[in-house]
């Protein structure tokens, strides 16, 4: 079991070239309006169509270039690589040489935000740039006494789902130091809940008391309620 990442820090999140493009589409819109609404209080010619159509036509020409460029252009965001962590055999390393057991930590969160390259904002109207920096995944590592957070470079989808098996494969190792059963069969990527593997872990963690038998079922799951009236007969006597 062995996963590796740079770390790195972000310092601002700035506009990107996308958004830039869109607001000055929305600012020439607003200009040419502005000018159209004086002429009508302040008359400055007879005829304000020659003065204003170009800056609506660029206008939209500027809106149309940004629905097409935002599926090529990635998240602006001033950041720094700043060493790297790894996930190894029975620690956290830290910049190679800052070690946390894994029986030590608390309390562990991980969000995986996207891998570099990634298509993100699927789902906006508006233009936004759609690629990802893949730096804007987090952990955070909690100790009795200490607590770590940091961003993170996911390189490829293959270190996605390589860092996906990690985290499921630490999880069922039972080498954290995590009491709250809930919380370690949370850790566990959603690509796994249908397994045998993370079953028969929820199943364990509910006969051996860990976990109620209620939460213990919805979240190994199951289709009807007879399936779930079986699993409690068998497992949570």
């Amino acid at each position: 079991m062995k996963f590796t990442a740079y770390k790195y820090r972000i310092i601002k999140e700035k506009l990107s070239i996308t958004k830039q493009i869109v607001y000055s589409s929305y600012a020439l819109l607003v200009f040419g309006f502005i000018i159209l609404l004086l002429n009508t209080k302040f008359p400055l010619t007879d005829n304000i169509l020659p003065i204003i159509a170009p800056i609506f036509i660029i206008s939209i020409l500027f809106f149309g270039v940004a629905h097409i460029y935002q599926f090529y252009d990635y998240e602006l965001i001033n950041c720094t690589k700043e060493g790297h962590i790894e996930f190894s055999t029975n620690e956290f390393i830290i910049d190679y040489n800052n070690k946390i057991n894994y029986e030590d930590v608390t309390d562990l969160k991980i969000n995986i935000d996207a891998y570099y390259g990634q298509t993100i904002d699927q789902y906006y109207r508006n233009p936004i740039e759609k690629k990802s920096l893949g730096v804007k995944n987090t952990i955070v590592i909690a100790t009795w006494n200490k607590s770590f957070t940091y961003n993170f470079k996911l390189e490829h989808s293959i270190h996605t789902i390589d860092l996906k098996k990690t985290i499921f494969n630490l999880v069922l190792s039972e080498k954290l130091g995590i009491k709250d059963a809930k919380k370690l069969i949370k850790l566990i990527p959603s690509d796994f809940n249908k397994t045998e593997d993370y079953k028969a872990f929820v199943i364990k963690q509910i006969t051996s008391k860990k976990i109620n038998c209620t939460e213990g079922l919805l979240l190994h799951g199951y289709k009807t309620d007879k399936e779930a009236k079986e699993l409690r007969n068998k497992y949570c006597v």
